[in-house]
């Protein structure tokens, strides 16, 4: 009967001893825990913070002038409108490139790379117009020089001479 009770007694403390190991919180575990603790994540939290300002921007009004709306086309303004604050901010440095496509988009505002979507198209003619109006060269260049460039076209459907169309032409 003693060893019964010896054996329930022992099974008890070893089933006790299990469930405090199991139910101890992270802070107690220290670093057993799951590390998903704030200061294990700093970079997630500083680019939530971050996507948070770049959608923010997105949808938020952008003003041109009738002048640079003329030399645009109607695919141009309607990318601007909705996507101008943002692209600004981002091409301004306000906001931090948090993907690589933000990043690229950044070389075509140095004039290091050609537009590749719809957004850097709209950028770069924006950019091109307003430089262009203001007496600056933006736009005649290539990937590798900074020379003028007279393989300037025009869009077979809008007409317009630019370098880049997204007009669906």
């Amino acid at each position: 009967m003693k060893i019964e009770f010896l054996t329930i007694g022992i099974v008890c403390f070893i089933l006790t001893c299990v469930l405090i190991f199991l139910v101890r919180t992270p802070e107690d575990k220290g670093d057993e825990g799951d590390n998903t603790k704030a200061e294990n994540l700093p970079r997630t939290r500083g680019i939530s913070k971050e996507k948070s300002r770049h959608k923010s921007l997105i949808g938020s009004p952008f003003q041109m002038d009738e002048n640079i709306k003329n030399n645009l086309s109607q695919e141009n303004i309607i990318t601007l409108e909705k996507y101008g604050a943002w692209m600004q901010a981002l091409d301004d440095g306000d906001l931090s490139p948090i993907t690589d496509e933000q990043v690229n988009f950044l070389s075509v505002c140095k004039g290091i790379r050609t537009p590749a979507n719809s957004i850097e198209v709209a950028w770069y003619n924006y950019k091109k117009v307003v430089s262009r109006e203001g007496g600056g060269d933006f736009g005649y260049h290539s990937i590798s020089t900074k020379s003028r460039c007279s393989s300037i076209v025009k869009c077979n459907a809008c007409g317009r001479n630019i370098d880049f169309c997204i007009c669906g032409s």
